[in-house]
């Protein structure tokens, strides 16, 4: 009697541990499919100009004459969705699932400069106007000075002498995205275990 109970307890603790192994195995996927869906919303809302639905801050006239060729007529930022990535960690049984201005968890790390970038039209700064980006504006603004239909926007580029700096107004990205979009993967997330757990592809 002993020996058969010994089995059993046996054979339902191998079920317990493949029960586990599964349950882990299908939230891992469900997080994962849902991090994959939600990169390409926040990517398309970016380009948009309006993550989480939150409008970003209007272009100064300075910005907007920078502005050349097909992006001119884009929302501001929207190049700021190219260096958009995800990445799942995996650490003692646990996974983090991260997206964003993050590192891949495969090739190339992404560039100190889109990093910067991210952080300083995210965050907002007062930009010292130095001698030599007062001569860069200068030039730009001369060069929209041979344009017709640019005169008028050439002015803003010719700063004055007493002009120390240059504010740029803060354009949150991630936060308002996630605000706007945690519930829905939440229960993404939960929908897709189920579906995982009952043996659907997702």
């Amino acid at each position: 009697m002993g020996l058969k109970v010994k089995k059993h307890i046996d054979a339902l603790i191998r079920d317990l541990d493949a029960y586990e192994k599964k349950r882990v195995k299908a939230w891992q996927t469900a997080v994962k499919v849902e991090g994959y869906r939600i990169t390409r919303t926040l990517k398309e809302e970016i380009k948009a100009g309006a993550p989480g639905g939150r409008q970003f801050a209007r272009l100064s006239q300075i910005a907007k004459g920078r502005r050349y060729g097909a992006g001119k007529k884009k929302p501001a930022l929207f190049r700021l969705a190219i260096p958009i990535r995800y990445r799942a960690d995996y650490r003692n049984g646990h996974m983090l699932f991260s997206i964003g201005y993050v590192d891949p968890f495969k090739g190339p790390p992404l560039s100190k400069m889109w990093k910067a970038l991210a952080e300083l039209h995210q965050g907002g700064a007062r930009i010292p106007a130095t001698p030599e980006l007062k001569k860069s504006l200068i030039a730009i603004g001369a060069r929209l000075k041979k344009r017709k239909t640019t005169k008028n926007q050439a002015n803003v580029f010719f700063l004055k002498e007493s002009t120390s700096s240059i504010n740029i107004p803060a354009r949150p990205i991630i936060d308002p995205f996630w605000q706007a979009h945690r519930a829905q993967a939440e229960r993404n997330i939960a929908t897709n275990f189920d579906r995982k757990m009952n043996g659907e592809r997702i």
